[in-house]
């Protein structure tokens, strides 16, 4: 047998002994038992989210329900992976592209002077949604819905003059 599929029967009889193991949810009490749609470990190898734990808080590895596991972890980190209860960490969601973030890794780091929106510390061209932008003229950093691109009508390259946009 390969590597893989030892992992595979290793993580198969890792839900099977979690589901006997009745154990109680942390918030309701109701027992936790995993599904095939959503495991306490996803298995399958074309999952993306093969080998990642559900029902479990990972710092605390306090246990919930499908259902207070919605509400008391609402959120997946897209940085470090985990899943956190909001007892251990809190998540922030980026305003322009919805990522999640906990507080632990601190990714979303650009703040808009304007809405005082977060967002995450994506920085491509083609998502703009992402970029708070600095103000050539005065520096102040402002969202792509407070301010529009603008673009140079000579060579075509986008940039940002707030202050002339908003007549400041």
């Amino acid at each position: 047998r390969n590597k893989s599929q030892m992992l595979n029967d290793f993580l198969s009889k890792y839900n099977q002994r979690m589901n006997d193991k009745q154990l109680p949810c942390s918030a309701c009490t109701e027992i936790v038992q995993g599904a095939n749609h959503h495991p306490w470990i996803y298995v399958s190898g074309r999952n993306k989210n093969y080998g990642l734990q559900n029902y479990t808080c990972y710092d605390c590895k306090k246990q919930f329900c499908h259902g207070c596991e919605i509400a008391q972890m609402p959120s997946f980190c897209n940085y470090c992976n985990e899943k956190a209860c909001m007892d251990c960490h809190t998540m922030n969601a980026c305003a322009g592209c919805n990522d999640s973030c906990c507080d632990k890794c601190d990714q979303l780091e650009d703040e808009c002077e304007e809405c005082q929106r977060i967002f995450c510390d994506r920085r491509t061209l083609n998502d703009y949604n992402c970029v708070v932008r600095a103000c050539y003229c005065c520096g102040r950093r402002r969202c792509y819905q407070c301010v529009p691109i603008l673009t140079c009508e000579t060579c075509h390259i986008s940039y940002i003059n707030m202050c002339h946009v908003l007549n400041v």
